[in-house]
């Protein structure tokens, strides 16, 4: 790649102005017209990418022809992926009608709800969270994390409040 070329940016936004429109009539002649939204977005993709790589990377000797091609892979992985999914579409169906929960059934046991707020506990309680959290002069933090506390804990206001006096 070459860094000989003017500024990243001026180039792209040429490109964007001039060249989008005819990368996309040239992609959605390629992917027919039911993929005008697909073209369009791939355009857009590539170009952001070429923000983002050009300016670390240098700018390709042919700039418009790097957009087109990776405009082309892009649109080949999302045709593939469109396709992939169709096809494991009625699997996917399947499996979740399958499982047929009731709505009266529980997703989550009560044990592993209750392990789950100690484990939450223990993580807001551990010596270097609770140390940051207790030196720290940021207010709102402090009142997020005694909020989360009382919520999992069932713990009483006026005990969090004296067990944090020190705050």
């Amino acid at each position: 790649m070459s860094s000989q070329n003017p500024d990243a940016r001026t180039l792209i936004d040429h490109l964007f102005r001039h060249e989008a429109g005819k990368m996309v009539a040239a992609l959605t002649g390629r992917f027919v017209i039911e993929h005008l939204s697909l073209a369009e977005d791939v355009v857009q993709e590539a170009l952001a990418r070429a923000l983002q790589t050009w300016p670390f990377y240098g700018m390709p000797k042919n700039p418009a022809a790097w957009i087109m091609q990776t405009s082309r892979n892009l649109a080949l992985d999302a045709v593939r992926r469109e396709k992939v999914f169709r096809d494991k579409a009625p699997e996917i169906i399947r499996l979740i009608e399958q499982e047929n929960h009731a709505p009266e059934t529980a997703v989550f046991a009560e044990h592993e709800i209750v392990d789950d707020r100690r484990r939450m506990m223990f993580v807001c309680c551990h010596p270097p969270i609770l140390g940051e959290l207790l030196n720290d002069e940021d207010e709102e933090k402090f009142q997020r994390v005694m909020q989360a506390m009382l919520q999992m804990g069932k713990l009483d206001i006026t005990k969090l409040k004296a067990a944090c006096a020190g705050k």
